[in-house]
């Protein structure tokens, strides 16, 4: 589960340096993005979101196999879905893009 709170945690990192990136471009005389590669930052995080969610999913669906209890399954439901559902997000952008 706490992986998919840091994935979410690197998606609102990213949406919020994005706004500030694009405000700051937008008052600069050409409106251009920085010479240091703010695309490379946005590619960075989603590698790492990749990366952080793929272990908190795996763990998560261990978990499922594991436990017994009804609180326990539905804990590791829960941590299935946070981590999941960020390419579930996505995956719906680029289907609809």
């Amino acid at each position: 589960m706490v992986c998919g709170v840091g994935g979410w945690l690197l998606i609102a990192g990213t949406i919020v340096l994005g706004v500030c990136n694009t405000l700051t471009a937008a008052n600069e005389d050409e409106a251009v993005l920085r010479e240091y590669g703010f695309g490379y930052a946005i590619v960075l995080m989603l590698l790492l979101v990749f990366v952080i969610n793929v272990i908190g999913a795996l763990s998560g669906f261990i978990d499922l196999l594991r436990y017994r209890t009804r609180r326990e399954v539905m804990q590791s439901c829960l941590a299935l879905f946070l981590n999941l559902l960020p390419w579930v997000i996505v995956g719906a952008f680029v289907w609809l893009a």
